[in-house]
């Protein structure tokens, strides 16, 4: 079954519009915070991710499905990050606010979406104890579409992601136009700064000497 027009737009690939109030700081939360407040844990699952086409594209879709929040980590510690509700503009926020604002949220659960690429450790360490978290990951991000379709109980998700992907490897473009969300990164490989280790010298290959040779030979004539 193909995915509806209004499924691939909340998806996000080739354009993806939502229009609302812009909040932009943490201590002056709109109205809509409302609805994620208390212990009632109003999220069910809060999704955390990296700045990734691929893995940006598994959140938009399972929040066009379950409209559930998600959080995009910067690539390195000490930067912004976004939350990104189903409707309204995102936030941006310091990183020293992290655990706060998930804390805040109270979500049921936390849904880790990709390996240390995609959300470091680091980020890991800054959730609450309390929280309960789970990350999802494999090679194959299909898999992980199916994976969190069984988690989420959203039977069509692998399938549906499976045609936007399809259609992201074709060379479509991945656009979300939505205030306080940062623009898709399309590389997925951050590549190490550090140097490589310097290759050892080369070991100078042996020489063998016949010293019984050099015994035998005869005196020189004087």
């Amino acid at each position: 079954m193909k995915l509806k027009m209004k499924q691939i737009l909340c998806a996000g690939i080739v354009v993806l519009t939502v229009f609302a109030v812009s909040t932009t700081a943490f201590c002056g939360l709109k109205n809509w915070t409302k609805v994620y407040q208390g212990p009632k844990k109003d999220i069910g699952v809060l999704m955390i991710t990296g700045n990734y086409e691929k893995s940006r594209l598994l959140t938009d879709l399972i929040q066009s499905k379950n409209s559930q929040p998600y959080i995009v980590v910067p690539r390195k510690p000490g930067e912004k990050f976004y939350f990104v509700p189903a409707t309204g503009d995102g936030m941006v926020l310091d990183d020293e606010k992290f655990t706060k604002f998930v804390k805040f949220l109270n979500p049921a659960n936390i849904l880790i979406v990709g390996d240390t690429t995609y959300v470091p450790e680091y980020f890991i360490g800054k959730i609450d104890k309390t929280q309960t978290f789970f990350r999802i990951n494999n090679k194959s991000w299909i898999d992980i579409a199916a994976g969190a379709g069984e988690i989420l109980d959203l039977p069509n998700l692998a399938k549906d992601y499976k045609t936007l992907y399809e259609q992201l490897e074709s060379g479509k473009l991945y656009s979300r136009n939505q205030k306080n969300v940062p623009e898709v990164y399309k590389e997925e490989v951050i590549v190490d700064e550090v140097a490589p280790p310097a290759a050892p010298a080369p070991v100078a290959a042996p020489v063998i000497i016949d010293t019984k040779a050099k015994e035998e030979e005869p005196a020189p004539l004087k």
